[in-house]
């Protein structure tokens, strides 16, 4: 969930390849999208950001299979 700022979020299907961009932006009431529990994301900060961000369950540090490259 986007608190202030501007960015884009982009889903990747299992190959990288980028299959959708949702654009995010507190002036026009676009606050957040749901990402599906498995789906590879990342973001892209088009301006000073602030985002809230909620996970189930406990902390788990990254491990080098959590990763696409």
């Amino acid at each position: 969930m986007l608190l202030r700022g501007r960015i884009d979020e982009m889903f990747y299907g299992e190959i990288g390849e980028e299959t959708q961009r949702y654009e995010l932006d507190t002036t026009i009431g676009n606050y957040g999208v749901h990402i599906p529990k498995g789906q590879w994301h990342s973001l892209e900060v088009k301006e000073s950001s602030v985002i809230f961000s909620v996970k189930e369950g406990p902390y788990k540090p990254f491990e080098p299979e959590d990763m696409l490259y």
